[in-house]
């Protein structure tokens, strides 16, 4: 199944406030990298502080460093009080494993620590930075991403 999801679907997942926008690129790249399509439906954006996916950041920008105590919603005309929670579709079980798997790797590392992740030397957003120094929101190309996973991916092969 794996189609793209809308980045909400997959926050809603995590809704861990600080963590939350590095921890949506892990499973965004980990599907590139495994399944060559993306799973979110968005671009992300190497903003100056990180990798974010645009989408998120009007849904929690007001709670700060405050802990999220609701979900992503989406404005949907058809409803009565005109918005709606996107989920992935739980019958897709890549998807739902993979989320699993990046919350049971990840779900534990800090802010600082995942920062050390999405800042590194050879991560997608340094090279989108270093590549795309003069804009300040430059979208983070997914072949960047894939190339990036599939790295990790020969390097983890490799070391068995």
């Amino acid at each position: 199944m794996s189609a793209s999801y809308r980045a909400k679907a997959v926050a809603n997942y995590f809704l861990t406030q600080m963590r939350l926008h590095k921890l949506l690129c892990y499973p965004h790249g980990w599907h590139l990298g495994f399944r060559d399509m993306p799973l979110l439906d968005e671009t992300l954006v190497a903003w100056p502080y990180g990798p974010v996916a645009p989408s998120i950041c009007g849904d929690f920008a007001q709670l700060g460093a405050t802990s999220i105590d609701c979900f992503a919603t989406e404005f949907n005309p058809s409803r009565k009080d005109s918005s709606s929670v996107p989920a992935f579709d739980a019958s897709d079980t890549f998807v739902r494993d993979l989320l699993a798997r990046v919350w049971e790797v990840y779900g534990d590392y800090t802010a600082a620590q995942l920062s050390g992740l999405t800042h590194a030397a050879d991560s997608p957003w340094t090279v989108t930075r270093e590549n795309d120094s003069r804009v300040k929101y430059a979208g983070i190309p997914n072949r960047v991403i894939r190339s990036h996973l599939r790295e990790r991916i020969e390097r983890a092969r490799s070391a068995v």
